[in-house]
């Protein structure tokens, strides 16, 4: 059985950094949905985050990836954003639902780092298209 099988659900991706998930894990899965998006040639990519720790790192992971496999147009909803602890957050934070409004305008797909819901360590990606319908993770 693949390492990383048990993280694919049936409309995202979800599990634990770097126990279950890592940035090896993120640029092999980058790499294939960048050759997905040329092959429909649909390369704007909205990235949107929330304040979790590995979201940078998994972020810097995802444009590693996609950029071997595309010339892919990638915007970060960057607000301007600090965690708790007034650390930085390069990539600033989006909600959920904003991201959902911006893709349905000005993109072919969003890619969402968040988890909800969960404790810190865990992290969930899931990628909608620009009708804001998941896409699912075969």
């Amino acid at each position: 059985m693949n390492k990383y099988s048990k993280v694919f659900k049936p409309f995202d991706i979800r599990a634990i950094y770097n126990e279950d998930i890592d940035e090896q894990f993120a640029q092999g899965m980058w790499y294939a949905f960048g050759i997905r998006c040329n092959k429909q040639n649909k390369t704007k990519i909205l990235i949107a985050n929330d304040t979790r720790p590995a979201n940078k790192c998994l972020i810097e992971a995802f444009v590693e990836g996609i950029k071997h496999a595309t010339t892919a147009d990638i915007t970060y909803a960057n607000l301007p954003a600090q965690d708790e602890d007034s650390i930085d957050l390069p990539y600033g934070a989006c909600s959920t639902s904003l991201a959902y409004y911006l893709v349905q305008h000005w993109f072919d797909y969003a890619v969402i780092f968040t988890a909800s819901h969960n404790p810190k360590e865990y992290v969930w990606l899931k990628i909608v298209d620009s009708k804001a319908d998941f896409v699912p993770s075969d």
